[in-house]
């Protein structure tokens, strides 16, 4: 049998009263996920425009 380390606190149950999950199915749990995703690849987008450029000499 493993004696759990003395050191160490016991585990609570992970829970944080300011982070509630969304429901998946809802327009606002959608929106908390496609807001980080257009950014992402509006960045990602400007950086190829930007290296497209930058190689053809126009930049």
């Amino acid at each position: 049998m493993i004696r759990p380390n003395p050191f160490q606190p016991p585990r609570e149950p992970h829970r944080d009263s300011n982070l509630r999950p969304l429901p998946a199915g809802t327009n606002a749990g959608r929106l908390v996920l496609a807001i980080p995703l257009v950014f992402c690849v509006a960045i990602a987008l400007g950086h190829v425009v930007v290296l497209a450029l930058m190689m053809t000499g126009h930049l």
